[in-house]
């Protein structure tokens, strides 16, 4: 069994969540709580990066949520959504697989094939296509649900090859957004866990 993989996904499926949508009043409210700030402390201090985890914390509990919440969504629809024309963030693969930015390309053919083979399904509320940020990171925390080693790698390491242009991306419109942050702790997560992937496969025999 790979060590600790229903943390790892469980830590996958939160970086996930925060990319598919805005967050609501309800979600904010559980990240006030001083059990997730402890889980977000510890983060930071295992990746040697708590300023990160102190800025999403201070970002959560600075504000009230019924002023943090139209914030936080106004971020995320100008950056993801795309009403910000040029200043858009994509948070699609095959906008930075290609010379094009063109959407639907090579990627989100061989994530859907991917899904299937782990007999996931988007559910019919999200329109968004497979090679969506969250949905590659649900992928990649279902394959360490079901210990599918093959798929653990390919994901982590095809996520670890696009995600870096999309933070230029960001950083050139968004520099200091709650986004930026979250997708830099993202970087630095994946990583620290591809390099424990690396280390786990040195112990199995071939």
């Amino acid at each position: 069994m790979y060590p600790e993989a229903f943390v790892h996904a469980a830590i996958i499926d939160w970086f996930s969540r925060l990319f598919i949508a805005p967050l609501d009043i309800k979600t904010l409210k559980e990240y006030r709580t001083p059990a997730f700030t402890e889980f977000l402390t510890d983060l930071g201090e295992t990746l040697n990066e708590p300023n990160l985890t102190t800025q999403i914390i201070n970002t959560f509990n600075a504000t009230p949520n019924k002023e943090i919440e139209p914030q936080l969504a106004h971020q995320y629809v100008s950056l993801f959504d795309g009403i910000s024309g040029p200043n858009a963030v994509p948070p699609y693969e095959s906008f930075y697989m290609n010379d094009h930015g063109r959407l639907f390309q090579e990627p989100h053919i061989e994530m859907t094939h991917t899904l299937s083979k782990l007999d996931v399904s988007i559910v019919h509320s999200c329109k968004e296509p497979a090679d969506h940020l969250a949905l590659e990171l649900a992928a990649l925390a279902e394959a360490l649900r079901q210990q599918n080693l093959i798929f653990i790698d390919a994901l982590s390491l095809r996520l670890s090859q696009w995600i870096p242009q999309m933070n230029t991306a960001i950083n050139r419109v968004a520099k200091n957004s709650f986004y930026t942050i979250i997708l830099k702790l993202l970087i630095l997560y994946l990583s620290s866990f591809n390099h424990l992937v690396a280390q786990y496969k040195k112990t199995i025999k071939p």
